[in-house]
């Protein structure tokens, strides 16, 4: 069973991944989807509405931040992260033109 906790990690980090998506080098039919879906998906702040109003399905958004870091940390923290994220976008497209996927 998914727990309010879970669900609201899995938003967060889906409206990141969409984030990534609407820059990433990627077929521009999976950019502009993308970033539709992002026009249309909640943010924190919508999340922490939520999570007053049905606190047994969704945590606020605080509980799933990572405690405040410093500022070079946080920018450490999210190149690596970007990185990550590009290469495995990279290897994706790969795949799909492999694939003949476009």
């Amino acid at each position: 069973m998914t727990t309010p906790h879970e669900r609201t990690q899995a938003l967060i980090e889906t409206h990141r991944f969409l984030e990534e998506l609407c820059t990433a080098e990627v077929p521009d039919q999976i950019r502009r989807s993308a970033k539709w879906c992002l026009r249309h998906y909640p943010h924190p702040g919508v999340i922490d509405v939520l999570a007053r109003h049905a606190p047994d399905w969704i945590a606020p958004s605080q509980s799933i931040l990572p405690p405040a870091q410093t500022p070079g940390e946080l920018l450490v923290e999210a190149s690596e992260f970007m990185v990550r994220r590009a290469e495995r976008l990279r290897r994706l497209a790969q795949n799909n033109r492999h694939e003949g996927i476009e």
